[in-house]
């Protein structure tokens, strides 16, 4: 895909990727057996066990159908109310998660040789810094090359072995000397 196409499709593919995420986060068999009312404290009681936030709560029960329009708004005007815009329940306490398993997944098939970074970068339809910034991958480790590395051998260099030849020490003449 083309920049021009991302940008041309991008308000789709952020569709999908949402609707993805809520399919994911929260699955249609398990989350919509635990609704008993949709009403905003029980959204805080499914936040805690679910981990996810209650505005994509409200978005996931409008897309099984189980909320019709009317009341959604009705929810997001109580999430509004409430000030949820600006922190909802759980938000301070939570420490923020990072990714990790795509980094160890990328990092474990380089390491094993079964793809290259080039590789990475080629196949995924993201910008390098966007895959490590999503993946918890360190800044530029997909733009690095593999480093070669060369072994020396420790040699150890003393006056004996120069051949006795000494040094001579020149003397550094200051301006006006």
């Amino acid at each position: 895909m083309t920049e021009e196409e991302f940008v041309e499709n991008f308000k789709a593919i952020e569709d999908q990727a949402h609707r993805f995420a809520s399919a994911f986060l929260l699955p249609a068999s398990q989350f919509s057996v635990e609704i008993d009312t949709a009403a905003i404290w029980e959204l805080e009681r499914l936040k805690a066990r679910w981990k996810v936030s209650i505005k994509a709560q409200i978005m996931r029960l409008q897309r099984l159908q189980i909320l019709d329009k009317s009341s959604a708004t009705r929810l997001y005007k109580i999430y509004s109310a409430k000030g949820y815009s600006r922190r909802e329940p759980f938000d301070d306490i939570w420490p923020m998660q990072e990714p990790t398993l795509l980094a160890d997944v990328f990092k474990a098939l380089v390491d094993a040789g079964q793809v290259t970074k080039e590789d990475l970068r080629e196949d995924l339809p993201l910008f390098s810094h966007d895959v490590e910034s999503l993946t918890g991958l360190p800044s530029g480790w997909l733009s690095l090359q593999a480093a070669r590395i060369v072994e020396l051998k420790p040699v150890l260099t003393t006056r004996d072995n120069l051949g006795g030849a000494r040094g001579e020490v020149i003397p550094i003449k200051r301006k006006g000397e």
